[in-house]
């Protein structure tokens, strides 16, 4: 694996998205910035590592704090905000740009943004409690799982495909060849 990017985003720090980051810090990537403006709520702590006393929290800011802690010397920018293509310079000095979001909106902006240049790899991950999706520099005609545009609601679902799809995406960010799916 080749670790050597400067910088990676993560926009959507939900289940796929938190485990992305934390196996990015944890791989040696030096920079992580990382976008999303919901806060923990109940339902997430089934696929997220963290404990009650981060409810109510902001994801980014969590995700952020917890990343820090596992490695004091890595950067790390929490946006707490939507990407929208009046922010979508911040993603410029990222080669690697993960989509981790449940909109079909979010997803299509991101496409766009890769297809102007904003950056050179764009993972898609995502799961939704029964469908996994993963691509790299790939189009999706449409979200695998048909979410609107504000993406899937309460998903059933728990850790181990939540981090495992995160360790498929990681592979497919930082590897030269694609895994055997």
């Amino acid at each position: 694996m080749d670790l050597s990017f400067p910088k990676v985003a993560i926009v959507g720090c939900g289940g796929v998205g938190t485990w992305v980051a934390i196996y990015s810090a944890m791989g040696g990537v030096p920079s992580i910035k990382l976008f999303d403006r919901d806060t923990i709520e109940i339902h997430n702590l089934n696929r997220l590592p963290y404990s009650m006393d981060a409810l109510g929290k902001k994801k980014v800011h969590a995700l952020r704090d917890y990343i820090i802690r596992i490695r004091p010397n890595i950067q790390v920018f929490a946006f707490d905000a939507r990407l929208t293509r009046n922010n979508a310079t911040l993603l410029q000095d990222c080669p690697i740009v993960f989509d981790c979001t449940d909109s079909s909106r979010s997803h299509r902006l991101l496409e766009s943004l890769w297809d102007d240049g904003y950056f050179n790899v764009l993972i898609r991950a995502s799961y939704d409690g029964e469908h996994i999706t993963l691509a790299k520099n790939f189009h999706l005609e449409k979200a695998s799982w048909g979410d609107d545009l504000e993406g899937y609601q309460i998903v059933p679902s728990w850790v181990v495909p939540a981090s495992f799809v995160a360790q498929m995406a990681c592979f497919l960010a930082y590897s030269s060849s694609s895994p055997p799916i």
